[in-house]
């Protein structure tokens, strides 16, 4: 290999670790991320940068069904379109999408027994929102406030 094919990996692994710290920093100016979902406590965050998302959990102190619903309410409110919601005898999970500045952002969350959390990642599949599904035994609240535009 000679000195420009070192060079060239050098440039290109420095390229990527910028761009994963650039990832990370879209993801935490994400407002759903500094949201207050009532019927939660806590707000323990995290950041990953391989790959790149940050995780906000909660302990749930109210009804996890009515936290599901905050949640979806509040990422209504920021600008992500939801997808799905799959609901399950502990818990309930939303996902959705959000386009900013041309990439396209997963969230994915969710609330049950066992407390609360949102992620928020570069999604891996870079492509709008499919149409809304629901899956499994939803509350009405729950659907209703997925589907609000």
């Amino acid at each position: 290999m000679g000195p420009w094919h070192v060079g060239l990996i050098v440039l290109l692994v420095g390229i990527g670790a910028c761009g994963g710290a650039g990832d990370v920093t879209v993801l935490e100016a994400e407002s759903m991320l500094s949201v207050s979902i009532p019927g939660t406590a806590g707000g323990r965050t995290t950041t990953d940068t391989d790959p790149p998302r940050v995780t906000r959990l909660f302990d749930v102190t109210g009804d996890w069904n009515a936290v599901s619903v905050a949640i979806a309410d509040a990422a209504q409110a920021a600008g992500w379109t939801i997808e799905s919601v799959n609901c399950v005898g502990t818990g309930n999970d939303v996902i959705a999408r959000k386009n900013v500045d041309g990439t396209w952002l997963l969230l994915e969350s969710g609330a049950g027994t066992r407390g609360a959390g949102i992620i928020v990642s570069i999604a891996s599949a870079q492509r709008p929102p499919k149409a809304f599904q629901a899956t499994g035994s939803c509350p009405r609240a729950l659907e209703s406030a997925a589907q609000e535009s």
